[in-house]
């Protein structure tokens, strides 16, 4: 890895906690219960099966999809356990 690539990761993860984090603060600003988070995580997975890429080769475009649905789904996930529910 050069030293930009390791800069690059770095602040790439530094933007994921910091989505991470700001979610938790949402959720506990607003005292987002389970249930509500349970519905908006479901409907987070099926807007992201339904997005789709403008001009994109198919078979890249579902690859491109399935890897942003799963670092997405990821995020939310760790929010809801920085948030405890």
């Amino acid at each position: 890895m050069t030293e930009q690539e390791f800069q690059l990761s770095a602040r790439l993860s530094a933007i994921e906690y910091m989505v991470c984090h700001a979610l938790k603060c949402m959720y506990a600003f607003n005292d987002i219960s389970t249930e509500t988070l349970d519905i908006a995580d479901a409907q987070a997975a099926d807007q992201v099966r339904n997005f789709t890429i403008d001009g994109a080769d198919a078979a890249m475009a579902d690859i491109f999809t399935d890897e942003m649905g799963r670092h997405v789904l990821g995020m939310l996930k760790d929010a809801r356990q920085m948030y405890g529910k």
